[in-house]
C-alpha cells in the first residue's frame, strides 16, 4: 500500500492487516523489477562515477527519482556492489573466477526470482501472527502464490555460487595451517616486543602531541631497534604498524611480497582464521561474523573440543541459536591463540574480528574482502588450475 500511495503522491497511511489487498501486495513486489520501474542502473552507475559509494552519497542521487522506499533500498545496496571493486586501492594479480560476467551484467538490473519468493513466504507468515487474531488478513496464501507466478518472467533465475575448484581450496587451506603453525607463533611474539619497546621508549617518554607528529619516526625507530625473528626474515617484513610514505600506496598486491607491515600480518592473520573456522564448520559467514571471544568451549558430554557458533532459527521467528560443532584440537588451539592474541590488543572486544583502525568496532565484510583479495595474491593462489 506505500508503494501505491508513493506513486500518487500521497502521504504513508498505517494500515492494519484487513486493510492489505492483494493489489498492494501485487504493488509492492512490482517496486523490486527496476526495469518496471524505468531504472536504469548502467546509467545511474554512470552519473556517480567516481564518487564513494556510501549509502548518503547514492541516497542523494537517487533522491529526486521519486520511487518507492524498497526500490531505494534495492539500487543503494546494487550500486554500492557494483563499484566495489573500484573503490579498492589496488590492483589484483591472481584475480577471482571471473566466469559468467558477461550474463551478470545483463542481469544486473534484475533480482532473483528467489528473492522475491522470500518475499512472499514472508508475506504468508502474516497469517500466523498474533495480529491476524484482531484484523483479519483477507489475502490468501494461494493468491499471493498467483501474483508471485504472474511475475516470474520479470525476474532471473537463482544463480547458484559455483564450487571452488579443489586445488584452489587446499592452497587455501595448507597455507593457513601453514601461516598458523609456522608464522603465528613468531609473529604475536615479534609484535609483542615492538609493542612493549614502543611504550617504554616512545609513549612513557614523549608527550602525545609529539608522537602524534611524528609517528611514523618513532615506528620506524622501533622497527630498526627489534630484531626480526629468523623465521620470519624471508616475509620481507619492512614496517611496524601501517605502510606510510615508505611504501606508499598498493597499485598491485605482489608488492606486499617485497614490503608487508606488522598490521598487514595481522590482517592475514584474521583471515587465515576465519579460512580454518570455514573450513572445519562449514558455517555460513554471518555465523563467522557474530563470533565472540567465548566462541571456544570444550564438550561436557565427550570432552572434545567444539566451537560455539549463532545460526538462524528454523522457524519464522528470525532469531538465531547456538549450536556447537566439533573441530579438530590443533584447529581449536590456533583459534584460541588467535583469540587471546586479538584480546590483548583490543580489550572487551565484541567479536573476534576487531577493526584495526576504529577503536571498539569490527572489520566491516567489504574490509574483510579486500584483505582476502590481498592474501590470495601473498600466497599466489592458483588461477584456472595453474600457478
Amino acid at each position: 500500500m506505500y508503494e501505491a500511495r508513493h506513486r500518487l503522491n500521497q502521504p504513508p497511511k498505517i494500515v492494519t492487516l484487513a486493510d492489505i489487498t492483494l493489489e498492494d501486495i501485487k504493488t509492492f513486489l512490482e517496486a523490486h523489477d527496476l526495469t518496471l520501474m524505468g531504472i536504469n542502473l548502467l546509467n545511474l552507475d554512470t552519473q556517480l562515477g567516481p564518487t564513494p559509494r556510501g549509502r548518503e552519497n547514492i541516497a542523494s542521487c537517487i533522491s529526486g527519482m521519486h520511487i518507492p522506499p524498497i526500490t531505494q533500498k534495492i539500487l543503494i545496496q546494487k550500486l554500492k556492489n557494483n563499484r566495489s571493486d573500484i573503490c579498492r586501492e589496488f590492483t589484483c594479480t591472481h584475480s577471482a573466477n571471473e566466469e559468467n560476467e558477461e550474463n551478470e551484467e545483463n542481469e544486473e538490473d534484475t533480482l532473483s526470482i528467489s528473492t522475491i519468493q522470500n518475499k512472499c513466504t514472508n508475506l504468508t507468515y502474516l497469517h500466523s501472527t498474533k495480529e491476524y487474531q484482531i484484523h483479519s488478513f483477507k489475502v490468501g496464501t494461494h493468491d499471493i502464490s498467483d501474483v508471485i507466478n504472474s511475475m516470474t518472467g520479470r525476474f532471473v533465475d537463482k544463480s547458484q555460487t559455483p564450487l571452488m575448484p579443489t586445488n584452489i581450496a587446499f592452497h587455501y587451506i595448507s597455507n593457513a595451517i601453514v601461516f598458523h603453525r609456522n608464522y603465528a607463533p613468531h609473529i604475536r611474539a615479534y609484535i609483542k616486543q615492538l609493542d612493549n619497546h614502543y611504550n617504554r621508549e616512545i609513549i612513557d617518554k614523549y608527550a602525545a602531541s609529539t608522537i602524534r607528529s611524528n609517528v611514523h619516526i618513532f615506528k620506524k625507530q622501533t622497527f630498526e631497534a627489534v630484531p626480526i625473528p629468523k623465521a620470519l626474515q624471508h616475509l620481507n617484513i619492512k614496517t611496524y604498524g601501517k605502510c606510510g610514505s615508505n611504501r606508499g600506496g598498493i597499485y598491485c598486491n605482489s608488492i606486499m611480497r617485497e614490503h608487508i607491515s606488522t598490521d598487514e600480518l595481522i590482517d592475514f592473520y584474521a583471515i587465515t582464521t576465519r579460512i580454518l573456522i570455514h573450513t572445519f564448520s562449514a558455517c555460513r559467514v554471518l555465523s563467522t561474523a557474530l563470533l565472540d571471544a567465548d566462541c571456544l568451549t570444550i564438550s561436557k558430554l565427550d570432552g572434545l573440543w567444539d566451537l560455539k557458533l549463532k545460526i538462524p532459527k528454523a522457524s519464522n521467528s528470525h532469531e538465531l541459536e547456538i549450536i556447537k560443532r566439533p573441530i579438530p584440537k590443533v584447529i581449536w588451539d590456533f583459534i584460541n591463540e588467535y583469540i587471546e592474541f586479538m584480546e590483548d590488543r583490543h580489550p572487551g572486544m565484541t567479536s573476534i574480528w576487531p577493526s584495526g583502525s576504529f577503536k571498539g568496532k569490527d572489520r566491516s565484510e567489504m574490509t574483510l574482502l579486500k584483505k582476502l583479495d590481498q592474501y590470495s595474491d601473498w600466497i599466489q593462489v592458483p588461477k584456472d588450475g595453474l600457478k
